[in-house]
């Protein structure tokens, strides 16, 4: 009884020790975004993953001239999913599809966005290797993971993001200057 009593008391200080160890969350991205959005429009092909449900489309990005950054998702054959603003931390949905339009999922699109085209965003890890820079977002079922490669400022040529236990995964790859769009 008393060896179990103090192997249980030992554990517990090793708890207690764990937990007070410094902490640094949360970090920051950088002082630059991960996607930089001028006036000129930036392309991605997309492929999204959301619930059992496979979609693959193009992701546009753009500064509007009041500053405000759109977001715009469409599938290959111009079903709109989502477009989405920010300006600073204000967020809008102007339109998403059902199945996403939930006040959690729109929560994760906003937190996954501002990390992507804001600068200096705050995140739980930061990874960086010669391949990658990953993020960790959020916790529990918001855990977020963020791939970007290759690990350039402002020109990130992939991107996955992954809520595993949303089955939600968005992949970002930068479309060449021969696909023109206006």
């Amino acid at each position: 009884m008393t060896r179990s009593f103090q192997l249980i008391s030992l554990l517990l200080a090793c708890l207690t020790f764990a937990s007070c160890a410094k902490n640094t969350y949360p970090l920051k991205t950088g002082p630059a975004p991960i996607i930089s959005v001028g006036k000129e429009v930036q392309k991605y092909n997309m492929t999204l993953d959301f619930g059992g449900k496979h979609f693959n489309g193009m992701l546009i990005a753009k500064t509007m001239e009041d500053g405000e950054i759109r977001i715009i998702a469409t599938t290959m054959f111009g079903l709109s999913l989502f477009d989405f603003g920010m300006k600073g931390e204000n967020w809008n949905v102007y339109s998403c599809i059902e199945p996403m339009r939930k006040d959690r999922v729109l929560k994760i699109f906003e937190t996954d966005f501002k990390l992507l085209f804001l600068s200096d965003r705050n995140v739980k890890k930061i990874e960086k290797t010669k391949e990658y820079t990953k993020f960790v977002t959020g916790g529990g079922i918001s855990k977020g993971v963020v791939y970007v490669t290759p690990v350039t400022e402002n020109d990130s040529e992939k991107i996955q993001i992954k809520h595993s236990w949303l089955r939600l995964t968005i992949g970002l790859e930068k479309m060449g200057e021969n696909n023109v769009i206006e």
